[in-house]
């Protein structure tokens, strides 16, 4: 069984092992590891609020504005979109960009299309519910966990090295502690979210 964690991510333990040398999973599980090039990643959850149809359409629209600018530079190599509805009935539109290193995200979301975009005063008054969680973790921060070796996502795929695909992994005992990731002021809450995916045609429609 190999460590979940990469050998140059490895540090002295400073808590005790939770389970035996012995220890056998029950279940094959794989983890994505990065190379010692990759220091820091950025995660940025871009969403929409609304409630009702009537409000969809301009939900809608807004999703694809925020979709576009991705195309500009800097952008995210990748993304993914979904939508949930939290236990009040608003429903959220959701797209998750994937930068390799911080700076790039730092850039395009201060870049002056995307900061105008989301700093004009339309944003207060479409009716609608935005918001924006950036997350940053270090390597040393964050694992990737599996119970298969195929059709990974295409951020996984690029921010790890597909040799270092191990089975039988020992997870749970990395030496990190974990990201938390900051809500803007004013964002509404959303918890239990229901499962209702938006495919990714409603919003390039």
């Amino acid at each position: 069984m190999e460590s979940a964690i990469g050998e140059h991510l490895q540090c002295p333990r400073t808590l005790t092992r939770r389970v035996p040398d012995t220890y056998s999973p029950p279940f094959p599980m794989w983890v994505g590891r990065a190379d010692d090039t990759l220091h820091q990643v950025a995660m940025g959850y871009l969403g929409v609020q609304f409630r009702g149809e009537d409000q969809r359409s301009a939900a809608l629209q807004s999703m694809r504005d925020i979709v576009a600018g991705f195309d500009l530079p800097d952008g995210p190599a990748h993304h993914d979109l979904t939508h949930h509805i939290d236990n009040q009935g608003y429903e959220n539109l959701i797209v998750v960009g994937y930068w390799k290193d911080v700076s790039s995200q730092h850039r395009w979301s201060t870049s002056a299309p995307v900061a105008s975009w989301w700093e004009s005063e339309d944003r207060l008054s479409d009716g609608l519910g935005f918001f924006r969680e950036i997350v940053a973790p270090r390597a040393e921060q964050f694992e990737t966990l599996y119970a298969f070796q195929d059709d990974l996502p295409e951020w996984e795929q690029s921010w790890t090295v597909s040799a270092a695909r191990s089975t039988n992994t020992a997870t749970g005992v990395r030496c990190a502690s974990a990201f938390r990731s900051l809500r803007p002021t004013g964002c509404r809450p959303r918890a239990n979210y229901g499962s209702s995916p938006v495919t990714p045609s409603q919003v390039d429609a």
